[in-house]
């Protein structure tokens, strides 16, 4: 089961707030409904330049979006780590 990444949360909420559909926000960001449903849901992740593109197409703050990109894609490497240093093993 994938895990809410922090830009689809920004997804979901920006859609909700606006009343838009999937390929409404996708058609705004450019790319594809599918691709933005996979963001939103957690079942792929965006790099920090795409979520500038998303922010930016959005009107939203460019610099909140990247940072949670970054975060986002930091997270696998926090979690591969947090099992090597683990003392409980």
């Amino acid at each position: 089961m994938s895990r809410p990444t922090r830009v689809g949360n920004l997804l979901r909420t920006y859609r909700a707030l606006h009343k838009l559909t999937w390929q409404q926000v996708a058609g705004t960001i450019g790319h594809s409904s599918t691709y933005v449903h996979d963001v939103a849901s957690g079942r792929r992740r965006v790099t920090p330049a795409t979520a500038m593109r998303y922010a930016r197409a959005l009107g939203e703050d460019v610099e909140h979006w990247m940072a949670c990109a970054l975060d986002d894609s930091l997270d696998p490497l926090r979690e591969t780590e947090a099992l090597i240093t683990d003392p409980a093993d």
